[in-house]
């Protein structure tokens, strides 16, 4: 029988056997599945290009005013790609503890969850490197760098040992006041220090860059362009490399040495 007030199909005890409504909705979204997909692929696409554009013309201001260089030479795709990168990776691997863990339930092995709970810790470990590498890089104190440094792998153990291991040896146990609090510690610090090493990517200016490569009669290479090297002249004294702003030419990339160095300084005047 049918009850057209709630518009539910029930059996002869009043059971709700399926919503009309909830029926009309999967239909819709089954029946119009690739017009939504296609429909947010192509908003998708248009975004990153719109925010690609800004990101584009904005690292071209701040090199151009940087160092007093027409920014036309400078063109900032390359960087919005790798933010786009690191974002999406960042992601990914912050979703994959909790897939791993989805898929130990279903394999139901012991071998498995140890040899999961391994690399687990692994991955956390180069992952929260590759974040506080960022971090650390700003730190003058070195007491605080070694504490960050340590920290980060206490941490990842951790999070590992409560969603890997306890989630399968010990899953219908509850947890203690004690254990939800240093798990919630654990995921805190986690998630700040992924959120401020995704922040330092993505607000990276040209100023912030270290890496420089140097070609012959003390030239610096600051960009690319038409096929040519786009160089100023620069004065290297020890671990600090100081541009000269406003002096630049395009040079030929082929016949020349050129030596890359990361600088604890840059200077451009």
């Amino acid at each position: 029988m049918q009850d057209k007030k709630n518009r539910d199909i029930v059996d002869s005890q009043g059971n709700v056997i399926k919503s009309i409504k909830d029926n009309k909705t999967k239909q819709f979204l089954k029946d119009n599945v690739w017009n939504i997909l296609s429909t947010g692929l192509a908003t998708t696409i248009t975004l990153v290009e719109m925010i690609n554009l800004v990101i584009s013309k904005n690292f071209s201001v701040s090199c151009s005013n940087f160092y007093g260089i027409d920014g036309k030479y400078f063109d900032g795709t390359e960087m919005f790609e790798n933010k786009l990168i690191f974002i999406f990776c960042a992601l990914a691997l912050f979703a994959y503890p909790f897939i791993f863990s989805y898929i130990n339930k279903k394999m139901n092995s012991k071998l498995y969850v140890i040899f999961t709970f391994i690399i687990t810790v692994y991955i956390m470990f180069f992952q929260n490197l590759s974040y506080t590498i960022n971090l650390i890089e700003i730190i003058p104190w070195a007491w605080l760098r070694r504490f960050i440094d340590n920290y980060a792998t206490i941490v990842d153990i951790v999070i590992a040992y409560f969603i890997i291991i306890r989630n399968f040896f010990w899953k219908n146990k509850k947890y203690s006041v004690c254990g939800k609090i240093i798990l919630a510690i654990a995921l805190i610090l986690y998630v700040l220090n992924v959120a401020i090493g995704i922040s330092i990517k993505i607000n990276y200016e040209i100023a912030d860059k270290k890496e420089y490569e140097v070609i012959e009669q003390n030239r610096a290479i600051v960009s690319n362009y038409d096929g040519k090297f786009v160089v100023m002249s620069c004065e290297i004294q020890d671990e600090t490399i100081i541009l000269k702003k406003g002096t630049y030419s395009l040079e030929d990339m082929t016949g020349v040495s050129i030596t890359y160095h990361k600088y604890e300084k840059v200077i451009c005047e």
